[in-house]
């Protein structure tokens, strides 16, 4: 049997909202309101394929913790090499 260890505060989500976006974000908290997640991003065309970029364009903190209200249709684990891609862009460390 596959035990999941669920989702805790730090990891790397990808969240689907009922308006069809995706979103990456670092996990914070969850109650029963709300989601709370950490450095949004969502996808966006980049040069040779898709890129990630801040969820709020014209916020003054587009990092700030946020509260994604409930219902929301779908969060999960990312994969790891799209984990990969979110840190190496919302900090300034390379993984290699």
């Amino acid at each position: 049997m596959l035990i999941e260890k669920g989702i805790s505060a730090g990891d790397i989500v990808s969240i689907k909202l009922g308006s069809g976006e995706e979103l990456m974000a670092s996990f914070v908290e969850e109650t029963d309101t709300y989601i709370k997640v950490s450095k949004p991003r969502t996808l966006a065309p980049a040069q040779g394929g898709i890129g990630l970029a801040p969820y709020f364009l014209y916020t003054v903190d587009s990092d700030r913790d946020i509260k994604l209200y409930k219902p929301v249709v779908a969060m999960e684990p990312s994969l790891d090499e799209y984990a990969k891609q979110y840190l190496e862009s919302t900090t300034s460390i390379k993984l290699v």
